[in-house]
């Protein structure tokens, strides 16, 4: 009696799972072919689908995620606060070359006169705020914006380090660069020197 109860569990487990397997590989089959990998943003106010796919995906090109977005959601023209949107992944290996790396710039080193300026109230070119031992102005012409560059200067070695360009002025043409400093005193006391300049990204 042990032996055919047995027989008759193994029987009907085999014809279970033979079940199972066939409505497992329709569940995937069934997803929507072709969609990009996704993650759930909620839109907050002030939102649209354009600052949205900058937002999360800075490495791709805006139009082509805004599109991917329609797709992925059932959208109209407009998009509301709280609402939830699947927004594709980003991608990484996808960055567009800098400014910089396009001009054949990297590696590329230069001296230059530089000068200092301290806060003015405003944003730089690049609208970030200033910050010491990070901010510089430059010739664009000459230094991409946003290009990481290397600024070393003998006189006055505890400036040495990486800088970004965010920053232009009026008065900054050719190989001329102004560091930021959060002293007025001590963009008064640097004056003007020489500084070696080495374009890094």
């Amino acid at each position: 009696m042990g032996k055919l109860r047995d027989t008759v569990c193994g029987l009907l487990l085999a014809l279970l799972m033979a079940i199972m397997v066939p409505i497992s590989a329709d569940a995937v089959s069934a997803q929507p072919p072709g969609n990009p990998p996704y993650k759930i943003v909620v839109v907050k106010r002030g939102d649209c689908l354009w600052n949205i796919a900058k937002k999360h995906c800075p490495n791709r090109n805006v139009r082509e995620v805004v599109n991917e977005m329609y797709k992925l959601n059932n959208i109209g023209k407009y998009i509301y606060p709280g609402q939830q949107l699947k927004v594709p992944i980003d991608n990484p290996a996808a960055a567009r070359p800098t400014p910089a790396a396009s001009r054949g710039l990297i590696g590329r080193e230069f001296v230059c006169i530089a000068t200092a300026y301290t806060h003015t109230g405003n944003r730089t070119a690049t609208m970030t705020w200033p910050q010491e031992r990070r901010t510089i102005a430059v010739d664009p012409t000459v230094i991409p914006l946003r290009s990481k560059v290397y600024v070393s200067c003998d006189t006055w070695p505890s400036i040495n380090g990486v800088y970004i360009a965010e920053d232009t002025g009026g008065l900054i043409k050719g190989y001329k660069i102004d560091l930021f400093m959060n002293s007025r005193d001590q963009a008064i006391l640097w004056g003007r020197r020489v500084v070696k300049v080495r374009i890094l990204e």
